[in-house]
């Protein structure tokens, strides 16, 4: 490939789309990787290694324009995601006039990116854009929907939103009964006792309508429900951690978390890797771990279904 590059010929997707992991990174600066080849290419390392937003961009700018029809692009980023199809959406958002439109346009896409796992890519990707935009122009719902990806994204600049103080300092706080609502989290309040949140001081009765048609069906996304082969895992790891088996711990962690796509990681395993995690004194590792199944669990999600 470095020959073909020194000669100038054209390398395509398809020449280079075999290798492995190791060589895609030193592929993509090929000089003449063709511009659909370093999206696809960048695209597959955004699995394995973090890819600087600016980076995608200058990748995205490279390809030739193409005028789609945005509920089609749309389509196909729900069918197909790939870096070609992202860069095609991006391009498109980018060329979009209408403050309203565009954000309709950015936060539809960034739910099938929650879809397909690449919530936390996609928005970094397109919050400047969102935040850039004139609010007099948006609707309240657009507005609140920015904001709050915003949040997601930066919880330190919004220390006293619910996310954020579950995520930085939950110990004596009060959660928020109206944003575990929003989520039809209830599930979530025992790992939130767990973390030393309160309960805020209300009376329950008169603040839930039980009869209501408004109430919604469980959320999959903080199911407390554990299967055989999780339950034994979890065992396996509190035994090697009593035995001080550390290593043999770590390995079974790694199988857990491996096993589960982690906005579906139940709440029994979630809270067991966390206290694993604190007995091992990895709290780096533990709180970094929190925060991604946290922004995974609460990333911004509306039902798209009958429209994709």
């Amino acid at each position: 490939m470095i020959l073909l590059d020194i000669t100038k010929y054209p390398i395509s997707f398809e020449m280079i789309k075999d290798f492995g992991f190791e060589y895609k990174w030193q592929l993509s600066n090929l000089i003449y990787l063709q511009p659909e080849a370093r999206a696809l290419l960048i695209d597959q390392l955004t699995t394995v290694k973090d890819i600087n937003s600016d980076l995608l961009i200058k990748i995205y700018q490279d390809i030739k324009l193409e005028n789609s029809n945005h509920d089609e692009i749309l389509k196909s980023l729900n069918l197909n995601p790939n870096g070609l199809i992202r860069a095609k959406v991006w391009q498109n958002a980018m060329k979009i006039k209408d403050s309203s439109e565009k954000a309709e346009f950015i936060l539809k896409s960034l739910l099938i990116e929650n879809k397909h796992n690449n919530s936390k890519i996609a928005s970094e990707l397109y919050i400047p854009s969102l935040i850039s935009l004139k609010t007099n122009s948006l609707s309240q719902s657009q507005t609140q929907d920015i904001n709050y990806i915003y949040n997601l994204n930066n919880p330190e600049k919004f220390v006293d939103a619910p996310f954020s103080q579950i995520l930085l300092d939950p110990k004596n706080k009060v959660w928020d009964e109206q944003f575990i609502s929003q989520h039809n989290a209830w599930n979530f309040v025992n790992f939130l006792s767990y973390l030393g949140m309160q309960s805020p001081d209300i009376t329950w009765e008169n603040n839930l309508n039980f009869t209501s048609k408004d109430i919604k069906k469980l959320n999959d996304k903080f199911s407390l429900n554990i299967s055989h082969e999780d339950f034994i895992l979890s065992r396996g790891i509190s035994n090697n951690i009593k035995e001080k088996n550390y290593l043999k711990a770590i390995l079974l962690i790694g199988k857990l978390i491996g096993k589960n796509e982690l906005k579906f990681l139940n709440l029994t395993t979630f809270q067991a890797i966390d206290m694993y995690l604190t007995d091992l004194d990895f709290l780096t590792l533990r709180d970094e771990f929190r925060k991604e199944v946290l922004y995974k669990k609460f990333f911004y999600s509306k039902n798209i279904n009958n429209e994709f």
